[in-house]
């Protein structure tokens, strides 16, 4: 039945190629990693190829009715993409940059730090485990237990009210992944204490998630937006900068990190997932939570290996969300939660209207959505951390119906924020591009609108948007002395003949 996959990713590569056959006729000059389409449809391809080999037997398996309704998806979002309108000349560069000055930079990432600082400190003031135990690999199951009670129990640290800060981090990790440093006039070393201090962030980042967090979500999101906003730098100037930098010693230092990445993926995909999941055996954990077990084939080949076992575990997450979203799709409608609204994806501004509204009894978090969805599974005997695809959480607000819909919204938007990204200059549009274009990666896992340090990163953005937007309409217009010279006189008019 796995072969079902195959047909999803042949009709979703279609889509993605008449996309790019459409931007080439047009003469669009549109690079891949500001598409909207291959960002989301192209990832969806990726998965179903996945899905469809003959690795994992699954108790839910993707037939045409789930095909039709996921291509329906992916076609509204196309659609809303294509009904952008193209604008009719570029826009210029200059006069549309909104500048950010080095004392703004500074504190973006000093108060990133400082929500960071805030969250690991709340997370071992609530915890049993000490921090000797975190960084010996010790705790990390209990850690994950403690994490879902608290968010359950909605206990948090003296510092709970201030951990938002740390969203801060990714948008200033990915300021200068997309170079606005170099934008600039800095001197060296001031140039390399902004990008240190950008490593710092990650370091941050990357010990909240593991160790405190107990999981590897936060790490991921802020690498990818590193890499998806140096990408969107035409220029590449952090690449370049680091890469003359290192000077004859780049091809050592190159092959370090090149080992040093593929030996943290191995990390993560079994030593890490050994510790987090305590004493359970890796194939009954992939049957538990993924409803999966190996197929005759890989099975004779894994055999008794354990690290390829939890190699297994781990490879699953890419296909488990299909299987999932077949799961929930099949579900009566009296058995399907919701739809609440908003209240599952835009926690934050839905969360904040209810409140001025009066409806506070009607309120529900996020954990007691989550739980309400996965009750079925916990009473069939199966594990509630599953991830159930974009589509599934965007059912959860508005139901299965409107979900098209949703869809072509969110590629009339996707598209109109990768258009101002593709410009020169306004460096945080660009970084509005490229949490746009992780969500949309992300999708063939869950919506990331979930998570509230990445919802608050766009608000971060937002805030910070909106604010040079009125300081640059507050600013006064100063005239050059010699501008009244050239003024015309009253009832009368000039023409101007632009050469382009």
């Amino acid at each position: 039945m796995n072969e079902m996959g195959y047909v999803l990713a042949a009709l979703l590569l279609s889509l993605v190629l008449i996309r790019r056959g459409m931007l080439k006729l047009s003469r669009q000059n549109v690079v891949w990693y500001t598409d909207p389409v291959v960002l989301l449809t192209g990832t969806w391809v990726i998965q179903s190829i996945a899905y469809a080999l003959p690795i994992f037997i699954n108790r839910e398996h993707v037939e045409a009715r789930h095909i039709l309704y996921i291509l329906l998806c992916h076609t509204a979002f196309l659609i809303g993409v294509l009904l952008v309108p193209r604008a009719s000349r570029p826009k210029d560069a200059a006069a549309d940059e909104l500048r950010i000055t080095l004392p703004m930079l500074v504190a973006i990432g000093f108060v990133g730090v400082l929500g960071t600082f805030f969250a690991i400190y709340d997370g071992l003031a609530t915890s049993r485990v000490g921090l000797w135990e975190r960084l010996s690999g010790e705790g990390l199951e209990t850690i994950r237990i403690e994490k879902f009670a608290n968010s359950a129990l909605m206990r948090g640290g003296p510092f709970a009210s201030f951990e938002f800060l740390s969203s801060a981090s990714t948008v200033y990790v990915c300021l200068i992944a997309a170079g606005v440093a170099t934008k600039l006039e800095l001197k060296r070393w001031q140039l390399q204490l902004l990008i240190a201090g950008a490593f710092f962030s990650i370091v941050m980042v990357a010990f909240n998630a593991l160790l405190i967090q107990g999981g590897r979500m936060g790490i991921i999101l802020l690498v990818m937006g590193a890499i998806l906003g140096a990408l969107m730098d035409p220029k590449r100037t952090i690449f370049q900068y680091i890469n003359n930098g290192l000077g004859r010693a780049r091809g050592g230092v190159y092959t370090l990190l090149i080992f040093g990445a593929v030996s943290s993926v191995w990390f993560f995909a079994t030593t890490f997932i050994k510790d987090r999941i305590g004493e359970t055996p890796p194939l009954v954990s992939l049957y538990q939570y993924h409803r999966a077990s190996p197929s005759p084939l890989i099975e004779e080949l894994i055999g008794g290996n354990e690290e390829m076992q939890y190699a297994l575990l781990s490879f699953s997450y890419l296909t488990v969300p299909l299987t999932t979203f077949t799961y929930y799709y099949d579900m009566p409608n009296g058995q399907f939660p919701g739809p609440y609204w908003g209240q599952y994806n835009f926690s934050g501004p839905v969360t904040f209207a209810m409140r001025r509204m009066g409806q506070v009894k009607e309120q529900q978090t996020v954990t007691d959505i989550r739980l309400e969805a996965t009750r079925y599974l916990r009473v069939m005997g199966y594990g509630d951390n599953v991830w159930p695809t974009f589509l599934r959480d965007l059912a959860l607000d508005v139901g299965w119906t409107i979900v098209p819909v949703v869809m072509f919204l969110l590629g009339f938007c996707a598209e109109l924020i990768m258009r101002s990204a593709r410009q020169e200059g306004n460096f945080l549009q660009k970084v509005l591009g490229l949490l746009t274009a992780v969500l949309l990666v992300f999708s063939i896992a869950h919506s990331l609108l979930i998570i509230e340090t990445f919802q608050k990163a766009f608000w971060v953005c937002f805030a910070v948007l909106i604010y040079l937007r009125v300081a640059r309409a507050l600013k006064p217009t100063s005239k050059s002395p010699g501008s009244a010279l050239n003024e015309p006189p009253n009832g009368s008019s000039t023409t101007v003949i632009s050469s382009s």
